[in-house]
């Protein structure tokens, strides 16, 4: 087992350089967005801070693996897993509550309103191509210009 223990140590220090990584990309998107939103958003909290966190516990995990306590690298991954489930746990109700879609039928009708109301005459910006043919307020689009 001599020959996996190098392995093994190589591959945490890989996997928690990637870790302290995401940590300083999270907060540098923290950063930006609240540069510009202009204002301390719960968006950008909550980048920072998860950001913060995966600094902190990359680095710790870091100097343990370095230093190869096991015990200290076991309670970095039990924080790991804590901060995964919350990660998991906290998005769905979100997303019950307000959902982050558009409703594509009422988006193609929104169009097809506008589209309609361009080809009719209906929006008074284009009455001066249309002539009512009929005599009783129906606008065409008039086929001479």
């Amino acid at each position: 087992m001599g020959a996996l223990d190098g392995i093994i140590q190589l591959l945490l220090f890989v996997c928690f350089g990637v870790y302290v990584a995401m940590g300083i990309g999270l907060i540098g998107m923290g950063a930006w967005y609240m540069s510009d939103v202009g204002a301390l958003g719960a968006t950008a909290m909550w980048l920072l801070l998860f950001g913060f966190l995966m600094l902190i516990i990359g680095g710790v995990a870091i100097f343990a693996n370095l230093k190869q306590m096991w015990l200290v690298l076991f309670v970095v991954e039990l924080i790991n897993v804590v901060l995964f489930l919350v990660r998991i746990m906290i998005p769905p109700p979100f997303f019950f509550l307000c959902p982050p879609f558009v409703c594509v039928v009422r988006h193609a009708c929104r169009g097809w309103l506008t589209a309609r109301d361009v080809l009719t005459c209906a929006e008074p910006l284009h009455r001066d191509r249309c002539r009512d043919h009929d005599g009783v307020g129906f606008f065409r689009p008039d086929p001479q210009g």
